[in-house]
């Protein structure tokens, strides 16, 4: 394979910003995750926390992931950053934002 080729692969598999939201949605699979698990011991079976990465729409996930679990019965905190008015606007617990000085057990 030469070069160009390897690149084109690879920006293929990266860039999803460029596919159609068709062709994303016929391609993503958990497999790959799964496997990732499987060979680093089933880490998510101990480890109660849900880690949020990338360049667009962590607050909007992390969001989300917290009020699917908090709807299924979870007790929930979500840190975000940065704030926009108040550092308490980074913590969410069970849904409701931190008000200065709380203490919650999760």
């Amino acid at each position: 394979m030469s070069l160009q080729q390897a690149l084109k692969r690879l920006t293929r598999l990266t860039d999803w910003e460029a596919r159609s939201r068709a062709c994303m949605a016929s391609q993503v699979d958990a497999l790959p995750c799964r496997d990732l698990c499987r060979l680093l011991g089933e880490p998510q079976r101990s480890f109660r926390c849900v880690h949020v990465a990338g360049s667009k729409g962590k607050g909007t996930v992390s969001a989300l992931v917290g009020a699917s679990l908090q709807k299924a019965g979870w007790r929930t905190g979500v840190v975000t950053s940065p704030h926009v008015e108040h550092i308490s606007e980074r913590l969410r617990l069970c849904g409701t934002p931190a008000s200065d000085g709380v203490h919650v057990t999760l």
